[in-house]
């Protein structure tokens, strides 16, 4: 399956973009169309080989394990209050202070918009959110347990980065 970038208008006729995942350009315009989405252009989206490497993310620090565990705790804590996921995550986009996570969010945001699951609108920023991350918010989509997906998560981020801090620890006590 590929994916596609599309531009086209809603049923309102506000512009709206985003990308879709279908065997052929026919194919996703069909789907398009049964979400109520008049294609104005259909392109071939990025290539997902694993010859094609991206020079940018070796430039582009890694999201820090820190921001990692607050965003999953804010996320668990919106959620499980029964906020709205769409505006749970625009919230978190106004108060992210990690430049990459604000601009992937934004992108999740968009293509919440247009009807994907949180998990796919994830899985787009493999640099920001790891399988692992995905998985579990797919998981806890398809459970009707996000909350308690995004709880994991959270805990799992806080022993990785107190592991790695008795990983330096012992390091600069050994030498």
């Amino acid at each position: 399956m590929a994916t596609f970038r599309y531009q086209g208008r809603d049923l309102e006729g506000q512009k709206v973009s985003g990308l879709v995942d279908a065997a052929t350009q026919e194919l996703a315009a069909e789907s398009l169309m049964a979400k109520g989405i008049i294609p104005i252009s259909i392109k071939a989206g990025k290539e997902n080989s694993e010859s094609s490497f991206e020079w940018k993310s070796l430039l582009t620090p890694a999201v820090p394990l820190e921001v990692y565990v607050i965003f999953c705790r804010q996320m668990y804590s919106l959620t499980k209050a029964g906020i709205p996921l769409l505006r749970a995550i625009r919230s978190l986009i106004a108060d992210a202070s990690n430049k990459q996570l604000k601009q992937a969010l934004q992108e999740v945001a968009n293509e919440l918009t247009n009807g994907r699951s949180l998990s796919a609108s994830m899985q787009l920023h493999s640099s920001v959110f790891s399988p692992l991350f995905v998985s579990m918010i797919a998981v806890g989509e398809n459970t009707g347990r996000l909350d308690q997906a995004l709880l994991q998560l959270s805990h799992y981020y806080e022993q990785e980065l107190e592991t790695r801090k008795r990983i330096k620890l012992r390091c600069v006590i050994r030498y």
